[in-house]
C-alpha cells in the first residue's frame, strides 16, 4: 500500500505514520509500510489520546530513531463529525514517536512558542529549530525557536534572537518556505516562502485577508 495525502481545502486530514525503506543499491526495491503505533506507558502521556490529533501544516524532524512532530492545524470535533469547514486552530504541541517501537508520547516543555502552521522545523545538532509560519490570527511570523531534545538536559524550548543589523529590514516573516541545515556546520539555509497576511491556513493561497481560527 501507499500513504495517502490530505490537508486543508476539503481534503481528508490524517494521522497515520508510514516508513519508507530505501534499497542499498539503485536496482533494489523501494517499499512503503505503515508503522504500528502504541501509547506510551509513562506518567506524562496524554490521557484520553494515545497519539497526536489529525492535523496538517505541521512539521516532523528526526534524531536517530526518534521523530518529533510539532504544530500544524488540528482537526476539530465538528470536523470529525463531517463538517470540514470547522477546524480547531493551530497547535503548539509536540509529540515524539519512536520509530523502533512505534511508541508515541506527548512532550512537555515549558514556555512553548506561539502555535503555528506552515512553518519549518530543522534538526541542527541536538536541537529542532522552528522558524516562521502562520498563527491563529493569520499573522505571518518571523521568530526562531529551538527545542533541545537531548536526554541529558531534558526537553526545553528557547527563543533565539539573532543580532539585528541594517540587512534585517529585508528579512520578512514568512510561511510555506523551506529550511535545511548545511552539512558539517551549525548554519541554517532558508529559502523563499509567502510573507504578509492572506496566509490563513483555512483560506486559499490567493486570499486577500486573514481568517482567524
Amino acid at each position: 500500500g501507499e500513504p495517502g495525502g490530505g490537508g486543508g481545502g476539503g481534503g481528508i486530514v490524517l494521522r497515520d505514520v508510514w516508513r519508507l525503506w530505501l534499497p542499498p543499491s539503485a536496482d533494489g526495491t523501494v517499499r512503503w509500510e505503515p508503522l504500528a503505533v502504541r501509547v506510551a506507558d509513562r506518567a506524562d502521556a496524554v490521557q484520553g489520546d494515545d497519539q497526536p490529533a489529525k492535523r496538517y501544516g505541521h512539521t516532523a524532524v528526526a534524531f536517530g530513531d526518534r521523530a518529533f512532530v510539532y504544530g500544524g492545524v488540528r482537526e476539530s470535533a465538528r470536523a470529525r463529525e463531517g463538517d470540514q469547514s470547522s477546524r480547531s486552530g493551530v497547535s503548539s504541541d509536540v509529540w515524539e514517536v519512536n520509530a523502533a517501537t512505534g511508541e508515541w508520547r506527548a512532550v512537555k516543555a515549558a514556555v512553548p512558542p506561539r502555535g503555528r502552521a506552515f512553518h519549518t522545523a530543522t534538526a541542527v545538532g541536538e536541537a529542532m529549530l522552528v522558524f516562521g509560519g502562520v498563527d491563529a490570527q493569520g499573522e505571518t511570523l518571523n521568530d526562531l525557536w529551538a527545542l533541545h531534545v537531548s536526554t541529558v538536559v531534558g526537553t526545553q524550548w528557547a527563543e533565539l534572537r539573532p543580532l539585528s543589523d541594517s540587512r534585517m529590514r529585508l528579512f520578512l516573516g514568512r510561511s510555506r518556505h523551506t529550511a535545511v541545515p548545511l552539512f558539517g556546520s551549525t548554519n541554517l539555509l532558508l529559502y523563499g516562502g509567502l510573507s504578509g497576511f492572506g496566509t490563513s491556513v483555512n483560506a486559499p493561497l490567493a486570499s486577500s485577508r486573514p481568517e482567524p481560527f
